[in-house]
């Protein structure tokens, strides 16, 4: 199946092995072409201790330099290994609940996150984006061993676990939601009298442990950045931005309607659509 998804991959992407789109996480690389290695703690003083992400980029710049190709590789290699790990995990979830198709079903979800037009920027973004496809994969790979423990709990997978959820967590914070994700599938599986670990159990051995690694996620963070906060250091700084609106409707488009982006045109049109209805709606209401 691993072996199937790359080959689509690679067909999917074949046209763009020589992309190599600019950005301002750049100085990143330029950071390691004048500082050496010394760099890499340079830039977790100014962005965030992602002591995992920025030595997995330096070790790619020192092997690939700025050759697109070679970039777009390992891109689409990883994204096809997150395709797997979606396989693994869709399939693990749907014999719980279907008899019959399940590797069918699990395939199409896997098809489906490998060719969506959703997956494209994090693909194509190479330079910055490796990062995140690596944080991708050790999450994902992190729920499929959790799956496993649940079924049939060992120390060899619940150290699994907690070792992929600390090199995604310093590699980019949003691992920070899997003791939720964690959690959600424990009352699935105890719903299902699938399990027999108990809630004690689970919230010693796989919620706690993480809670502590998070708390000294933010200490590191402080120590070192001098802001508890992750980039500029402010929840204001991170939520800010210029329009939601806009950003919410490319997304719906590209995960919804299986497209790429809207044309800026067609956006305005529909925004303006939208305020219209909105306008209506309300004026409906009020009378």
């Amino acid at each position: 199946m691993l072996v199937s998804l790359i080959a689509l991959a690679f067909v999917a992407y074949r046209n763009c092995f020589d992309v190599f789109i600019p950005g301002d996480n750049y100085c990143f690389l330029y950071m390691f072409e004048k500082w050496d290695a010394a760099a890499i703690l340079k830039n977790v003083r100014e962005g965030a201790p992602y002591f995992v992400a920025y030595p997995i980029l330096y070790l790619l710049y020192q092997l690939l330099g700025i050759d697109p190709a070679w970039w777009m590789v390992i891109s689409i290699t990883l994204h096809a290994a997150n395709a797997f790990f979606v396989f693994l995990i869709a399939k693990c979830l749907l014999k719980k609940i279907l008899n019959d198709q399940t590797a069918v079903v699990a395939s199409f979800s896997a098809l489906l996150f490998l060719v969506s037009p959703y997956q494209t920027e994090s693909v194509l973004w190479t330079s910055i984006n490796i990062r995140w496809l690596f944080h991708s994969l050790v999450t994902l790979a992190g729920i499929y061993f959790l799956l496993g423990y649940l079924e049939n709990a060992g120390r060899k997978k619940i150290f699994a676990v907690h070792f992929l959820f600390l090199l995604g967590l310093f590699s980019y914070e949003f691992t920070m939601v899997c003791p939720l994700i964690y959690t959600v599938l424990f009352m699935l599986h105890r719903k299902l009298n699938t399990t027999g670990l108990r809630p004690k159990m689970f919230l010693t051995r796989i919620i706690l442990p993480q809670i502590i690694f998070i708390s000294g996620y933010f200490v590191v963070c402080k120590l070192v950045s001098g802001h508890w906060l992750w980039h500029a250091g402010t929840i204001g700084d991170i939520t800010q931005t210029s329009d939601y609106s806009k950003t919410l409707l490319k997304y719906f488009a590209k995960f919804f309607i299986f497209y790429r982006y809207l044309p800026i045109g067609k956006t305005d049109q529909a925004l303006r659509a939208l305020s219209e209805n909105s306008r209506l709606m309300t004026l409906s209401v009020i009378f």
